[in-house]
């Protein structure tokens, strides 16, 4: 504070007349001299020190920016590292996906065939008895039938009668 009233040295806004003996106090006047060479060195001194100071404190203020900086691209980074870690198990949730999808679609492409095959096995089957009793009715319907007992007779004529009638109905 007294280095401000040092610096506040103003004159008189009127002038005094050191004969007058009614001499008013006036709150306006400052009789204190001006700072001498001391007081100016000091107040130098101090502004210098201010300005070092600040210069502290811009260094500091730039290791900040420096620390925020730094921060923020490990943030990025870290973010960057975990959006790539989520796009390749997104990938392999999606291949395993597909790869299931897949698997479905083989066993369903098994399952059709299994039953592809059973159809055939049924149809070959179906079709080894069709030819196994049109060779026993070709059979019958070639047998001379004459030379046979009477019964046997009757019997392979019936089946002869049978024969006939099936293949005429289809």
């Amino acid at each position: 504070m007294r280095h401000q009233e040092e610096r506040e040295w103003r004159q008189p806004s009127s002038s005094v007349n050191l004969e007058d003996k009614d001499v008013t106090n006036d709150s306006n006047i400052n009789l204190e001299r001006p700072p001498g060479r001391n007081a100016e060195k000091a107040r130098l001194n101090k502004q210098k020190s201010d300005e070092g100071s600040s210069s502290n404190v811009e260094v500091m203020l730039n290791v900040m920016a420096d620390d925020k900086k730094k921060i923020a691209e490990s943030r990025l980074e870290f973010l960057e590292r975990g959006r790539v870690q989520y796009m390749e198990l997104e990938n392999k949730r999606l291949c395993l996906k597909e790869e299931k999808i897949n698997l479905a679609k083989m066993k369903e492409e098994r399952q059709r065939m299994k039953e592809e095959r059973e159809r055939m096995k049924e149809e070959r089957e179906r079709m080894r008895e069709e030819r196994e009793t049109l060779r026993e009715e070709a059979a019958i319907m070639t047998m001379n039938v004459d030379a046979l007992p009477l019964m046997q007779q009757q019997y392979f004529r019936q089946r002869q009668s049978e024969i006939l009638a099936k293949r005429c109905g289809n």
